[in-house]
């Protein structure tokens, strides 16, 4: 391809942030391109973070690479493949430069300023802040054959805060879209790279430190597998640092000490989010129990953080042991509920329920994990005599140290499951632990209780800390759900809480613990005097409690009721009034129809004398009348 006497063309526009528009060019006579086109796209090739992927982390100040790739461009005089790349947001372009297949100098692209039609030599480099960028696959008038890699690196900055986002469309020789690529980088303050020991985690392991993962959770699971198996006084020192933003730390360096016991090496790189070099712990002999270890990281911004951990040897005779809920209750009958502590992954799903404390003669916490003498006294409520010591009488319920296998103890303690998946009916367990001391005598934990009960909720309870709150006020609220045996319902139970009258709870639904909220939710005061009823609802069952806001009245509701009842007022009075004028003309009306009724009998008399006396003179004229004939 490379012989052709004619060229191709690709043009390729990069925009600075500030809102410059794209800009591409097309021959006009183009015929579309031959070959397989390979759109690999964006690489982020240099970043605090997020190298080899499409979204990069850095410091504002700093820089950021990022390269653009596309594979298998074949095209002759009259067609050409067009990509436009354009960057939004913050950051801005500070320089650009391109190469071809990297091999053959004379099918290398160039790239010149907008509207210079002068080539420059890819080798040279330019250096184009804010302005638009062109790269010209013609250079030397022999094309880009077909299957060669063409490539542009962005170096890119930003003085700000904020995300910048680089898009790029490739065009077919028509000017129509056939793909699109985008990357980020996210610009941030030096202070934000710094080590966080929320999203950080500090491991001890048994032969080699195993690879992070995908989050902070990730890192724990994964490391767990590892420190359960570390069965020596010898093991790898292990640290996953992220910063707050869970980004694994790209570059820095690690300081290593621990207050017992000896390294091999006290300072490491810290390369995508682990220590570069392996880091070996070697105990002393000479003081099993608890010992410390602290690694401080200074990334590549000079922020310093600080991760450390006490773990406990293995080794040791028991002194004392001691016997404490992490949690409370369970289901019976059913499939245990996973649950994650600070440290530690579940454990073959078994609730990891209690914390069982070993310590020897000098006060030293160390590891119970691998006692031969380990038994356990499990006394149920489900049967009516109670078992000798060490022995069991459950109803299927079991329990045993969190794994067989022996550890550096991480959590103050070794973790103890109880495992209710097998119990035949609901019962309360009170659990006590049993080991052999120094002088081989038994020894034995305090006794604690542990629920393996019901599922379905049969009561609730609703306690206000305070049952008057003013305006605006605080107070907090706690919850008990309980099964039908009056058993705390199994922890991880989910309640949802409301209030009314404009007041509100911070934590709508919560979980229990013991049958309880650990932490009380809060209740936060409407602005208004109010009665205000908190209701809690788990399972089918809701329980309230009424809470009085201020005064208790609502003062508005209360003058609006008092207008009502004076409207109310005024309105009987005018309907009394109205029935009086009514009587009083009913009244009238009756005079008047008497006066009527007395006139008209009085005008029928006279009618009637009236009557009499024209019928007298009628008689009178016939007698006239006669005598006269007469």
């Amino acid at each position: 391809m490379s012989t052709k006497t004619t060229f191709k063309r690709v043009a390729l526009v990069a925009v600075a942030a500030m809102g410059l528009g794209m800009v591409s060019t097309v021959s006009a006579n183009a015929a579309a391109y031959t070959g397989t086109v390979a759109y690999s796209g964006f690489s982020v090739t240099g970043a605090y973070a997020g190298t080899g992927t499409t979204a990069g982390t850095q410091v504002v100040g700093g820089t950021a690479t990022l390269t653009w790739t596309v594979t298998g461009v074949d095209v002759s005089a009259a067609a050409a493949s067009v990509a436009t790349i354009s960057t939004t947001g913050v950051g801005t372009i500070t320089s650009a430069s391109v190469d071809g297949d990297g091999t053959t100098a004379t099918h290398d692209p160039s790239i010149s300023a907008a509207g210079n039609a002068t080539a420059v030599s890819a080798a040279t480099g330019l250096t184009f802040p804010n302005t638009t960028i062109q790269w010209n696959g013609a250079y030397g008038n022999t094309g880009i054959a077909a299957g060669e890699t063409e490539v542009v690196t962005f170096t890119v900055t930003s003085t700000v805060a904020g995300t910048q986002t680089f898009t790029s469309t490739l065009l077919n020789s028509s000017g129509t879209p056939i793909a699109t690529k985008t990357a980020t980088i996210t610009w941030g303050a030096a202070t934000s790279t710094a080590l966080s020991t929320t999203n950080s985690y500090l491991s001890v392991q048994n032969t080699t430190c195993v690879a992070a993962g995908a989050s902070h959770a990730a890192d724990v699971v994964a490391a767990y597998a590892q420190e359960d198996g570390v069965a020596t006084a010898t093991a790898k020192v292990c640290a996953y640092v992220r910063d707050a933003s869970g980004n694994l730390m790209s570059n820095g360096t690690a300081y290593i000490t621990v207050d017992k016991g000896t390294l091999n090496a006290y300072s490491s790189t810290v390369t995508d989010g682990v220590l570069a070099t392996a880091i070996t712990w070697t105990a002393n002999a000479a003081y099993p129990g608890s010992a410390k270890v602290t690694i401080t990281v200074v990334d590549a911004a000079s922020n310093v953080g600080t991760l450390s951990q006490t773990f406990a040897w293995l080794g040791g005779t028991p002194a004392t042991l001691a016997l404490a809920n992490s949690y409370y209750s369970s289901a019976a009958g059913g499939t245990m509920q996973t649950v994650y502590t600070t440290n530690v992954a579940t454990d073959g799903g078994k609730l990891r329920a209690l914390l069982l404390t070993y310590k020897d003669a000098n006060g030293n916490v160390i590891s119970g994990h691998g006692d031969a003498n380990l038994a356990w006294t499990i006394d149920s409520s489900g049967t009516a005599t109670a078992p000798t010591a060490r022995t069991s009488d459950s109803l299927g319920a079991t329990v045993a140290m969190a794994s067989s296998a022996s550890r550096f103890l991480i959590s103050g303690g070794d973790l103890v499951s109880v495992d209710c998946s097998a119990s035949s009916s609901y019962e309360k367990l009170t659990i006590t632990a049993w080991s052999k001391n120094s002088a081989a005598a038994w020894i034995s934990s305090n006794s604690v209780d542990y629920y393996c009960a019901s599922g379905t909720v049969a009561t609730v309870s609703v306690t206000p800390a305070a049952t008057t709150v003013a305006k605006a006020g605080n107070t907090t609220v706690n919850v008990e759900a309980k099964d039908a045996n009056g058993y705390p319902v199994p922890d991880g139970t989910s309640v949802s809480l409301t209030a009314t009258n404009g007041s509100a709870i911070n934590t709508p639904v919560t979980t229990t613990t013991n049958g309880k909220f650990s932490t009380a939710a809060v209740f936060s005061a409407s602005s208004g005097d109010s009665q205000s009823v908190v209701s809690a609802t788990a399972g089918k069952i809701t329980a309230s409690s009424t809470i009085t806001v201020g005064s208790g009245e609502d003062t508005a509701a209360a003058d609006a009721a008092a207008e009502a009842t004076d409207a109310a007022n005024a309105a009987t009075d005018a309907a009394n009034a109205a029935a009086e004028a009514a009587d009083a003309a009913t009244a009238a009306a009756q005079d008047a129809a008497d006066a009527v009724a007395a006139l008209s009998a009085q005008v029928s008399t006279m009618i009637s004398a009236l009557k009499a006396q024209l019928t007298s003179l009628t008689n009178l004229v016939i007698k006239i009348q006669k005598k006269v004939k007469a």
